[in-house]
């Protein structure tokens, strides 16, 4: 929950991410080739980043390259991310510009999350004026409790908010999950989460993760899952 990782990698802790209406549940990492990244050494919990990735379309300089920054913090009981993006098309005049921010503090055996961030992809095909834009923001707040060492339970609300080109009006979601886990060692965990969203204004919107997209609800439907298994780390 919250903002994950840094956003040079566009790292993103999801479901703060969409793909053909459906709200993401697993983190995924992009990497940007022929980069070139400067991150500062930590000063009293602060540290800054900026990268800058080559397009490598010969004969224009701008077209595919990429440029991030992100500053984070960390001392003691808080955590700060804030990070912007903007990766310019290879091909046509499109882009994509996001950015976020987000942090979490913790008290005791609980931690409490907050993030918000706006993503637009811009996409041209032909003329200038010709111009479509999926454009979305969303809001998440969360929190986990260590119930005993070796269990946690977490929690999270979010609302998206699509106010992509062609709608007739703004498309909300909201989202609501709740989570288990059991640590059967450093590694591997057992869990079990449910989720559900509500659709309104003509969207449709489902839940899926990192290798499984599912399928786009009915419109202003509530969509509904529930998962459990194992999961390892290396």
């Amino acid at each position: 929950m919250g903002l994950g990782g840094s956003i040079l990698d566009v790292d993103r802790t999801l479901p703060n991410d969409v793909v053909h209406g459906v709200l993401l549940t697993e983190s995924i990492t992009c990497r940007v080739d022929k980069s070139i990244l400067y991150s500062s050494p930590k000063i009293y919990g602060f540290s800054v980043a900026l990268m800058y990735g080559l397009g490598g379309v010969a004969g224009a300089t701008s077209a595919g390259s990429t440029f991030s920054g992100a500053v984070n913090y960390k001392r003691g009981p808080a955590t700060f991310h804030a990070g912007y993006l903007y990766k310019r098309d290879g091909a046509v005049s499109g882009y994509y510009e996001g950015w976020g921010i987000g942090g979490s503090y913790e008290i005791g055996p609980a931690r409490v999350y907050l993030g918000y961030t706006k993503d637009d992809y811009s996409d041209r095909t032909g003329a200038r004026s010709l111009q479509n834009t999926v454009r979305y923001a969303i809001a998440n707040l969360g929190a986990s409790y260590q119930v005993v060492p070796l269990t946690v339970v977490v929690a999270q609300v979010m609302k998206l908010i699509d106010t992509s080109d062609g709608l007739a009006q703004s498309q909300n979601v909201h989202v609501v999950g709740l989570g288990l886990f059991y640590a059967l060692s450093k590694q591997t965990n057992l869990y079990v989460g449910y989720a559900q969203v509500k659709n309104k204004n003509g969207s449709a919107y489902t839940l899926g993760q990192a290798l499984y997209y599912g399928v786009s609800a009915s419109p202003n439907s509530t969509a509904r899952v529930l998962r459990f298994g194992v999961r390892t780390t290396f």
